[in-house]
């Protein structure tokens, strides 16, 4: 195919549109399927329909000119299956602007305050640290001997971003540099000979591993799975499926055996670094990726950790807290429960390992070996060589396997208070009192993703994170007179927690983490008063204490939670009914790997092609085809905005007439309440329209008569809590809000039971822009 052609690398429309067909991940086609299509489309008299073997020929074509990521792997115990190569995932995170322009390539001091995976500690200060820095087009390295422009000379130890108040100091703080040139042979850093000069970016990754069934059916097939992030985007971009990468797969072989290929796969890259394209400033270089930290569910991490299990006596991955029934029984073990221990120490765990080793040669050895690992909590065999090399990669995996939320809260302590709540509405009858209440709660402002009162009571014993997401934030105020006040502290408690834990962002974090610690503390306290034993038997509760260091560690718990990777386990699940099953690995990889090029090539990445001897991205109707076919680009993952909702703040969604008879039903600005309010604003139209609802520039939709915090500079706290009671438009066609009147709330007593403040409204009023955010509002009739 021609360079020049408008649809390069695909030699036509037709070739490049049914690929595109062909490739959406949560929208796969069997190849009978495939062929059905195709033959509907000629017999429809569609022009240049391609075949399927004209469809895979292409696609053979354009994976030797991308590169073929998938490689096969044959394990120590002689397991196959198929990996897709990281350095060829994390080279396209370059070469692509989706991905290029939304990085941080350094560690960022992120002041008081953090909220993404570069603020954290171990990107700061344990990583090593970025190996290069450019400034005027000359790069220089970390260790080696520079010059000041002062003439002083000195050894650049880490490279990061200063905090935001650091970065407004004095010239003192930011050394101007000399060339390099001359003092590097004298102190030479070994990636200045690897790179050529060029460019060296370290690439922090989050790996997450999981068992999940290959099935769309509820029939259980086993299968292990890796999957990959690159901790160097935003926030919200991790959380988006299209920026998940698929890694691995095998319904046989043992999860420590993808994780040595995944481990072999990254430090091969390590060692020599990974070349690509950086599509932002237009040059090649070089990529060192490290692991940041490894996601899970709990009985996963704990094999990564070499840890014998949540039911043994070293239950934590994290600590050496331990203790058989009777000793946790007892005041002094169960008061352990309540604290962290003393860290796991990796080296400790591999001498740990060696023993047992060791034992296993020796008389007896069956014994031996279960003795060793009831006194220590250790049991593996397979990963000690995984352990020697991840420490060599900077990875701690005991320090590295964050407490995870989604499991631990949601599908932990979140549900186990769900039954106990439940069982003691059953036995008082008053269950079908709780749906009642449950199904008339008022929804507006509240973050609910399913809130189905009648699903919830009716299989009440098989609900999921959703399910419980939406009762931790309403369960206060449905059962406040139905079960003892203890229960109702716990499901207070369990409201402040989950609001704490899902902050996507920490303003002050030495404040926030003691209030952490108070929570949790207080959470664990009333879980003794209602159910002391659960604290022995589940220890998801003592997990909890561990949740202040990890995010002091890697940033806003959010980051480590696992929800994106369990809903991208869907796309693999469906990747794999179309599968022969006669390589079930194999078969995944390459469709991922497919899918991978497809999504690459429509979002403007850049490859090499040798006939030019030069970078190259795809033909201008490959690359405009998204912008201009939205629906193609949601089927890829891309998340794309809704068409109706506008793009700024204080668009009107919905007026209260109809546009044609806006002219009649204008008001005059002297009789809104805005004016009344405060006679003192700019008046810019003497006819304004009323509106009954608008976005605001959080993207939620805002009504009148809706609940909201707003800024107001008279405010003690600079904000307050309102209920909106008139919004003025300006126009019909732009269609902007001029002033919304918001009628104050106070803060008078705290309920006596909930504990949460109680609000009155007051006569006050006072008007502000659309600068507003809704605030879920429960009302309490006496």
């Amino acid at each position: 195919v021609a360079i020049d052609n408008p649809t390069y690398p695909w030699p036509s429309k037709a070739h490049f549109l049914t690929e595109l067909l062909f490739s959406s991940p949560r929208l796969p086609f069997s190849e009978p399927q495939k062929r059905a299509i195709l033959s509907w489309a000629k017999e429809l008299g569609a022009r240049d329909v391609p075949s399927l073997y004209s469809l895979n020929s292409c696609h053979e074509e354009i994976k030797k000119l991308i590169g073929d990521p998938t490689k096969k792997v044959i394990s120590a115990s002689g397991n196959v299956f198929y990996i897709n190569d990281i350095a060829n995932a994390i080279a396209k995170d370059y070469a692509n602007p989706l991905t290029r322009f939304a990085m941080q390539d350094f560690p960022e001091d992120g002041g008081k305050g953090m909220s993404q995976t570069f603020h954290g500690e171990k990107l700061l200060h344990e990583l090593p640290s970025p190996p290069a820095v450019q400034v005027d087009g000359t790069v220089y390295f970390v260790g080696e001997l520079l010059q000041e422009y002062s003439g002083d000379y000195f050894f650049p130890e880490r490279f990061f971003l200063a905090a935001p108040e650091a970065a407004g100091g004095d010239s003192a703080g930011s050394p101007q540099m000399k060339s390099s040139k001359a003092l590097a042979s004298l102190s030479p850093n070994v990636w200045r000979e690897k790179s050529g000069g060029r460019m060296v970016y370290n690439v922090p990754l989050i790996i997450f591993m999981d068992n999940v069934s290959g099935n769309i059916s509820k029939q259980w097939n086993k299968h292990h799975v890796i999957y990959m992030s690159n901790a160097n985007l935003p926030r919200e971009m991790l959380e988006q499926e299209f920026y998940v990468w698929f890694v691995t797969s095998s319904p046989h072989a043992a999860p420590m055996e993808l994780m040595h290929a995944m481990k072999e796969s990254i430090l091969n890259a390590a060692e020599s670094g990974v070349t690509a394209w950086d599509c932002r400033d237009n040059e090649e270089v070089i990529l060192v990726p490290h692991v940041l930290f490894v996601a899970g569910d709990n009985p996963m991490q704990g094999e990564e950790c070499s840890q014998a299990g949540l039911n043994c006596n070293y239950f934590c991955r994290t600590c050496e807290v331990r203790g058989n029934k009777e000793y946790k029984e007892s005041d002094a073990g169960y008061s352990t429960l309540f604290t962290s221990g003393t860290h796991r120490m990796p080296e400790r765990t591999i001498n740990t390992i060696k023993e047992q080793f060791r034992m296993a040669m020796l008389s007896g050895a069956t014994e031996k070996v279960r003795t060793s690992v009831s006194t220590t909590g250790t049991q593996d065999s397979i990963s000690l060589h995984i352990l020697h090399t991840l420490i060599n990669l900077g990875v701690n995996i005991h320090l590295d396997t964050p407490t995870e939320i989604l499991h631990t809260i949601l599908l932990g302590v979140v549900k186990y208070f769900w039954a106990q709540t439940v069982f003691l509405l059953e036995k008082a009858k008053l269950l079908a009192t709780f749906q009642s209440r449950l199904d008339s709660i008022d929804r507006d402002g509240l973050n609910a993703p399913s809130l189905n009162a009648e699903y919830i009571c009716r299989y009440k014993g098989g609900l999921i994170g959703k399910h419980f997401k939406s009762l931790a934030q309403v369960m206060p105020f449905v059962i406040h007179d139905l079960v003892p006040q203890r229960v109702i502290d716990g499901w207070t408690t369990i409201g402040e927690l989950v609001v704490l834990l899902w902050h996507t962002g920490i303003d002050d974090t030495e404040e926030y983490l003691a209030r952490l610690s108070r929570t949790i503390e207080d959470f664990l306290n009333i879980t003794c008063i209602c159910a002391p034993s659960i604290l022995i038997s589940k220890p998801k509760f003592h997990f909890l204490v561990h949740l202040p260091t990890y995010i002091r560690r890697f940033g806003p718990a959010l980051l480590f939670s696992t929800e994106r990777y369990e809903s991208f386990n869907h796309v693999f699940r469906l990747t794999c009914i179309h599968s022969s099953q006669q390589g079930p690995s194999q078969d995944s990889c390459r469709k991922f790997a497919r899918l991978d090029f497809v999504k690459h090539i429509l979002t403007g990445g850049f490859w090499y092609e040798p006939r030019v001897q030069k970078w190259v991205h795809a033909g201008p109707v490959v690359l405009n085809f998204l912008s201009e076919h939205r629906e193609h680009a949601k089927l890829l993952g891309i998340k794309v905005p809704d068409e109706d909702t506008p793009n700024t703040s204080g668009n009107v969604i919905h007026s209260s007439l109809c546009c044609h008879a806006l002219t009649a039903f204008t008001v005059r600005w002297e009789t809104t309440q805005c004016a009344q309010i405060d006679a003192s604003l700019p008046m810019s139209h003497r006819y304004f329209y009323q509106g009954e609802s608008f976005v605001s520039k959080h993207g939620e939709k805002l009504e009148l008569g809706g609940h909201v915090i707003c800024v107001n500079a008279s405010a003690p706290s600079g904000f307050c809590v309102g209920r909106i009671v008139e919004i003025l438009i300006r126009d019909t066609v732009q269609r902007n809000i001029a002033y919304v009147a918001i009628q104050a709330f106070s803060f008078s007593i705290l309920h006596p039971s909930l504990h949460l403040p109680c609000l009155e409204l007051t006569d006050d009023k006072f008007v502000v822009s659309p600068d507003v955010s809704p605030l879920y509002v429960l009302w309490s009739f006496h």
